[in-house]
């Protein structure tokens, strides 16, 4: 399919449009991408980052879901306040297809089973909060069809991330004795560098790892993989990712996962903003950010309103799960672009296997669309620049575009005056210059001191 690029008025932005494009991937990233790093936080859907986000269409604004099954009231899409954003909510694969509805996309507050928490489903996040990940989306490429594998929460979707199936793990929960084929055994075999980088992790814990660290990891939920030296010593502390890119030995694959800073409810997102652009900043400041590209997503919506219906899986396998938020960091990207490929989890797995010549998995990635499709490989390569941490300012920019012509003209009426008294100002003094001996003087002096 030839490339279809369409343009939509933005929101938020005076002026500004959005590009959405669906189109193909690059015949082949190999010889500019050697690098990966996938990054995967956790439990927001694509609506409660995005919704407010200048480069998507609104909300209808006759949205409003049914807080009881059989009640008459409803409740619309809001901005959540500080109080709201950190409820947490039930993501299970139960849950999650109750939200869906086959298709309806109505029962995200019903899936609750308590009535004011299941309210809080239809948040979203502003501008404030959502500052950085914003500006990635201005900077480079944001993916708005990009579902989460599964139905089922963070463990089956982790998993489907390196091995391209849930293992029957239809719901969060991860026990230990799992054992599927993943991507690293496939680069391991290949002689390809790997490592899964996780924030806080110790060799006492990957010895005895807690549930929530094999939910998180799915490769410390294998003994397979525990009791293999070679694979067990590239599971590592994300401090390492910053040794790696010092000495110019980050791997071509790497997995990230944090824990204090996933995002998981009730934790604060600004603090796995900050821990997402740390990651990123040194990358920007080594030297493979020229051959590098980071896909940043979420395991799963944890129970946030989305009103996109996942589709669903060929062959009669049920449904994808909900969209959630992915965007695509590489001096390759498709800059400031909004690409609407279908995608879901195991995208990552097509690209690795595409780039590097690897087998597919299962049918799931065989069959997906490569994150590939975010990359413009002609394009002059976009530089590096390090993010600060200051909030964005785009709130501001939201105000009626005529209060910034009346700004800017009155700034301009302002810079005329001064220059017509400056004029005027030398012209009664006959243009002479001042005595160079006054120069010299004292006042002169001081008012040098003062510049100093």
């Amino acid at each position: 399919m030839a490339a279809l690029v369409l343009g939509f008025p933005s929101r938020g932005l005076a002026g500004a449009t959005a590009t959405f494009a669906s189109g193909r991937s690059p015949a082949s990233a190999a010889g500019h991408i050697r690098h990966l790093i996938v990054i995967v936080q956790s439990h927001h859907s694509f609506d409660n980052y995005f919704a407010l986000y200048e480069g998507i269409p609104a909300l209808q604004s006759n949205l409003c879901l049914p807080t009881a099954t059989a009640g008459a009231s409803c409740i619309k899409p809001f901005t959540l306040a500080s109080s709201q954003s950190k409820a947490g909510l039930n993501d299970s694969s139960a849950a999650t297809l109750h939200a869906i509805d086959g298709g309806r996309m109505d029962g995200f507050v019903t899936a609750q089973s308590n009535t004011e928490v299941g309210t809080v489903a239809m948040g979203h996040y502003g501008v404030q909060e959502m500052g950085y990940y914003w500006s990635l989306a201005r900077r480079f490429t944001l993916f708005d069809h990009f579902f989460a594998a599964s139905p089922g929460g963070s463990f089956p979707n982790r998993l489907f991330s390196v091995a391209g199936q849930d293992a029957s793990y239809a719901n969060a929960g991860a026990a230990a004795g799992v054992d599927v084929p993943t991507i690293f055994d496939e680069l391991q075999a290949e002689g390809i560098s790997w490592k899964y980088y996780v924030q806080g992790l110790t060799a006492p814990e990957i010895a005895a790892p807690t549930g929530y660290q094999k939910t998180m990891v799915p490769l410390l939920a294998m003994p397979r993989v525990l009791g293999d030296p070679a694979m067990a010593a590239r599971l590592t502390d994300v401090g390492q990712y910053f040794t790696d890119l010092e000495s110019g030995k980050l791997p071509a694959v790497s997995y990230v996962a944090s824990t204090s800073s996933s995002e998981q409810p009730p934790q604060d997102p600004s603090k796995g903003e900050a821990f997402v652009r740390t990651l990123i900043n040194a990358l920007t400041q080594s030297a493979e950010w020229s051959t590098s590209a980071v896909i940043l997503t979420w395991d799963d919506a944890g129970g946030w309103y989305d009103h996109v219906a996942p589709p669903a899986i060929a062959g009669g396998g049920g449904r994808l799960g909900l969209r959630v938020p992915a965007l695509l960091i590489s001096p390759y990207s498709r800059a400031g672009t909004v690409v609407s490929n279908r995608m879901d989890t195991t995208s990552i797995l097509r690209f690795i296997e595409q780039n590097w010549n690897l087998v597919p998995l299962t049918a799931r990635d065989a069959s997906s669309t490569s994150l590939a499709v975010g990359l413009d490989l002609a394009r002059r390569p976009i530089p590096p620049r390090v993010s600060t941490a200051a909030p964005m300012q785009a709130t501001a920019a939201r105000g009626p575009a005529w209060l910034v012509y009346i700004f800017y003209l009155g700034a301009m009426v302002v810079a005329a005056g001064i220059l017509t008294w400056t004029v005027r100002s030398e012209r009664r003094r006959g243009g002479r210059r001042p005595d160079p001996k006054l120069e010299k003087g004292p006042s002169a002096q001081r008012v040098l001191e003062l510049r100093k």
